[in-house]
This record gives C-alpha cells, structure tokens and sequence, in this order.
C-alpha cells in the first residue's frame, strides 16, 4: 500500500534543546536545556531550518522516539569527557613530577594541569599534551617540589564546554621527602627559653636528635612540656623531658640550651596540606607548633568547630613571654604556641587552605573603650593585657575574657586575678567587664622572679572618653599615679616572686573620686621613709610624703658626697603619698659596688636624707 506523508515546514529559533525520552513512551521524560551536559541516551534537536513529517496513524513502530506527535531528526550525543587517574602520594624534594591521566569519552577534550606549592593561594595552570591511547601527560618542574608539599588537580574540558575535575573539587595532595631535612639557627644567650616545633613529620620525632649534641645533661639542654592537668596557674606547669620527648607534627616543646647552636629536623616527609590535621588538646594548656614549612593563617586553626584566636598565644623568646594571638596573624614555621582549651577532649584543627572557613564572632572586639596595660623587668615583657567594657560583656567569665599564660624561665607577668569568678577561676590577659556608662575597676596583681625594678605602662587612651580619669592605685604604699599624666609606675618586685598588688580605676571624675576615698586624706607633714627592703639587691623602693604640691628632687650619693644618679629633677607633684624605685645603677646604667649610699629629698624648702645599703 503506498503510504503519503505531509510536509510541514518549521522554523526554530538557534537554541539548542536537549530532550531525553523514554522507551515506548510518547511523552519526554525531561529537557536538558542550553549547555547543560547530556547523558546516555539523550538526543540533540538541532537548532535549523527544517522539516517535521507527520506520519499517517499507524505507521510509526513501537521502537520510534516520538515527541506530540512529530518525528524529529536527531543524532546521539558524544559523553562527556571523565578522568581516570590514580593519584600520586609522594615524592622526594626537588624531583621532577610527571602526572599521567587517562580521558574515557568519544569527545577530544582539552586537558590542563593545575598545581602549587604548599602554602600558596593560586594554581599555576599547564597544558597535558596526549600521546596514545587517550594518555595525558604533564610535568610539575622541580623547583616546584619542596619540603612544603604539592598540590595538584587535573581538568578536562571538551568543545561544547562539557568538563570533568579530578579531583572532583579540592586537589591532591603530595607528601614531599626530605632525605636532609630541614635546618634552623638557634642564636641562645644565658637562661633564654625556646618554644619549638617541627614543619615536618620527622622519621626519628625524638627532639633531643634533633640537636646533635649527644646525650641529655642539664647543664647543656633542658626539654620540657606542659603538665596535661595543669591549669597554668601555679608558677611551675611543666615536666622534664630528659628522654628528649616524642614531637609530633603540630606539637612544641619548650627548650633551653647552653650554648647556640643549629636545630635540624633529619630526614622526614612534608605534611599533607589537602588533608586536615587535628591535635589533642589537654583540659587546660597544651603546647601546639606549626606543622607545615609556610606560615600558615591562624584562620584555618580551630578549636573544635570555632576560631581559636583569644585562645592562643605566640612565645616571644625576646621578652621570655606569650603574646595572645588575632584572626589576622600566623604560625610561623620552627614557632611555639600555647593554647587554652578549657574543657576536655577538645582538639586543635588545622583546615587546609583553600577550605571556607567560617569567620570569628565579630563581637569579640566589639569595646565601648579599652586599654593596654604592660609590664617590663630587664628584657623580660608582658607586653599585652586588655581592661575593656562592652555592652555584650558580663562581669563573670565569658567569650571575652581570657586566660593569662603560663611562664617559664625568668619572666614578668601581669593580670588580673579571678579566682572568685565561679566558671574558670584564676589568671587572666583579658578582663572586659560590663558597660554600666560611668566607670570601671580592675584588680591587678604584678609578680616577676628577677629581683628588679619592674615598670608598668598603661596606654591606648585614644580609646577611651575624653572625659574619664585614669589613675593607678598602690594601697600598700598609700599611692595614687595618675596615668593619663605620667602613663608608667615603677615598683619593686614581690619578696620571693611574690605578687604586687595594684588597682586600675578609670571613669568619669565622680566615679573615680568615690574609688579614691580612701586615698584623699593628704599627709600633716612631709615625710621621707626609709627604703624598702634596705639592704636590697638591685631594687628597692623609697616612699615619700608630700602635704602640699611641691617641685620635686630626689637624687642617690656615694659617701663621698658624689652624685651617683637623679631618681626625679625638680618634677611636679601633687600632694598626697609618691614612691619611685632604684635599680642600683648609677646614670650610666650600670651596677654600684656594693655599699651605704644617700638618698636626698628635696621637695620645696623642705629637705630629708637617709642611708642605705646595697648588696651584690
């Protein structure tokens, strides 16, 4: 029978349109519309000018792919491009890297090799060049393979647009050997602390092999590590390690040497920097390092799910003392840190770059006003100490406050002291009480063990109002320093490291002058005390009494009568008690010979001498 077919012409618009059916069904079971990828069994209109036949009924099969009716003119879609590769893990320094892959698909896509170093932030980008069967190959140059690691990813990409990513999102990470590990200069002078880590998982993590000075006497080199239930607040927290320890990646060790000399990691592997890296924290303190060989940002580091930063401290081998670390800073390679974890079984996360990270509470520095309070001794420093109100603050332990580290060695320390607070009772850097508007106190405690004069500087008074007072008070010694006016007071360390008491009041003028009552009532006379401790060695404290605002000297003579330093030249101050401090060096700055001295006051037309004696 002949059969007649109508001819209709269609025009379609240049889109392409991907419609995929189902077998025997005469309705589409989807689109893929535009760029979009095709999969098995798809077809392709194309877009053109065209014709639909319309067969009469009947005359279609059941094997023919129908959509309303109209029999299109189609072809099968090509696959999409999809890499098979098996990573490589690792490799030694400064190796050339070949990276082969293997395309499945009837496309002929477009192949690149995306790699960088470890630590950096941007893929480099090269072309794989194909040789057979489907076979790709690129080269990582050697100079781009080093003791920080390498990571790389493969893309392929065909005409149409279609692509595939192995891996599918991140990259692969490479663990680069270092056969002669990796070297660092420790310059050390007498009884200066280092906290030390490893940038590399070491074969041999003993600390003490690390050092090539045979083995341990303490004479020569001292290891230590943190007390696992230590809360920090008693002033020896460690243990000895005289077997030399075992350094992990992420961990640190503090160490004292004799002599200088180079700390050499010995062969060992880069850490895989695509793969997070997690430490276990003790309850309280634990020293942690950085475990890669390039700063690595401490917003990657998390304490469990949130941002460590106001829980980690950096050591400054310099001024033998932590300084508490911010979102912005990093770990730096060989560097040592402390961090408070404040509960149990919590650990410390290092996230790979890369890797979206969520931001730290932005109220955490979110102050109505603050202000930084220092401590110097010698070189020794505690450089910084936070007594801040916020709105978002309350006047027992929370998020703002944080805990003042552990010292070792010689130190100097300041804090405020809490063992009232109910919640994590004892020492802290960070004191941010509630915003009440009018004023605020803070308790302070300063204790060092080197038998000198201690200086403490409060500053930042740009941050707070224009308006409010600050003073420093001394009870013991009945003294009031106003800091927006002098901005430092000197006093003599504790007997036997025992901590100085002082007060920090700042507030509107009749806030303060309610905390000051005590401090109002002026002395009859003017007084000079004898010295305190007398004798002494180095520093000692002399308190003088002025019932009237007078111009001040205070100068210190041999027996001879020869002038050996001025403590204050004709300096304004106001009545009410003073005290200043003597290091026992003469104007130059060095040490006196041991022996009686004089010290004067002249303080308008009264004058006062007294003896003295120091002690070497």
């Amino acid at each position: 029978m002949k059969m007649f077919f109508k001819v209709i012409p269609v025009i379609l618009c240049f889109v392409s349109v991907n419609m995929s059916f189902a077998q025997n069904n005469e309705n589409p079971s989807g689109f893929v519309v535009g760029g979009s990828a095709a999969k098995d069994g798809q077809v392709e209109l194309f877009s053109s000018i065209g014709h639909f036949f319309l067969p009469p009924s009947g005359s279609v099969n059941e094997d023919t792919k129908i959509f309303n009716g109209l029999v299109p003119m189609f072809t099968e879609l090509s696959r999409a491009p999809v890499i098979a590769h098996e990573p490589i893990t690792r490799i030694q320094v400064g190796q050339t890297l070949q990276i082969h892959a293997t395309v499945f698909g009837e496309t002929n896509p477009s192949m690149s090799l995306e790699y960088r170093i470890g630590g950096e932030t941007a893929f480099a980008t090269i072309e794989m060049a194909k040789t057979q069967n489907n076979l790709w190959i690129a080269e990582i140059p050697a100079e781009s393979v080093t003791s920080r690691g390498v990571e790389y990813g493969i893309k392929a990409t065909d005409p149409t647009g279609r692509k595939d990513r192995s891996p599918a999102s991140a990259a692969y990470g490479i663990r680069v050997e270092v056969p002669t590990g990796i070297a660092r200069n420790i310059v050390q002078r007498a009884k200066q602390y280092d906290l030390v880590s490893l940038p590399i998982d070491a074969n041999n993590r003993n600390l003490l092999s690390k050092l090539n000075i045979g083995s341990y006497h303490s004479d020569e080199v001292r290891i230590f590590d943190i007390y696992s239930d230590s809360p920090g607040d008693d002033r020896t927290p460690f243990t000895e390690l005289k077997n030399g320890g075992n350094l992990a990646p992420g961990e640190a060790f503090f160490l004292i040497l004799k002599d200088s000399l180079t700390l050499n990691t010995g062969s060992g592997t880069s850490v895989n920097t695509t793969k997070e890296l997690t430490v276990k924290l003790n309850e309280h303190w634990t020293f942690v390092g950085n475990p890669y060989n390039f700063p690595f940002p401490l917003s990657n580091v998390h304490l469990d799910t949130s941002s460590v930063a106001g829980r980690i401290y950096a050591f400054n081998r310099a001024a033998s003392s932590f300084a508490i670390m911010t979102a912005d800073d990093f770990l730096e390679p060989f560097g040592g840190y402390v961090v408070y974890a404040g509960q149990p079984n919590r650990v410390l996360r290092f996230i790979p770059l890369g890797t979206e990270v969520v931001a730290p509470n932005a109220s955490s520095a979110t102050y109505s006003w603050s202000l930084n309070i220092s401590a110097q001794c010698r070189t020794f420093s505690d450089l910084k100490n936070l007594a801040a109100v916020s709105k978002y603050a309350q006047n027992e332990k929370d998020e703002f406050d944080y805990h003042e580290p552990p010292v070792i060695g010689d130190y100097v320390s300041v804090y405020f002291p809490h063992n009232d607070w109910e919640t994590s009772p004892g020492k802290y850097c960070f004191d941010v009480k509630s915003d009440n508007g009018a004023g605020r106190m803070w308790d302070l405690e300063v204790s060092s063990n080197v038998n000198d004069k201690i200086t403490i500087k409060v500053s930042d008074f740009e941050n707070v109002p224009a308006n409010f007072d600050i003073y420093l008070l001394d009870e013991n010694l009945k003294v009031k320093r106003d800091m927006r006016k002098w901005g430092a007071y000197s006093l003599a360390p504790g007997k036997a490291g025992a901590a100085r008491h002082l007060k920090l009041v700042v507030g509107a003028s009749l806030y303060v002058d309610n905390q000051l009552a005590d401090f109002k009532q002026l002395p009859a006379n003017f007084e000079l005390d004898q010295n305190y401790p007398n004798p002494f060695n180095p520093s000692t404290t002399i308190r003088y009494a002025l019932p009237q605002a007078s111009q001040v000297t205070i100068k210190v003579f041999n027996l001879l009568g020869e002038e050996i330093v001025a403590l204050a030249s004709n300096e304004y101050r106001e009545a009410g008690y003073h005290a200043t401090v003597w290091d026992g060096r003469n104007k130059n700055g060095s040490l006196v010979a041991s022996g009686l001295y004089i010290y004067h006051l002249q303080a308008g037309k009264f004058s006062l001498s007294k003896k003295m004696a120091f002690l070497k």
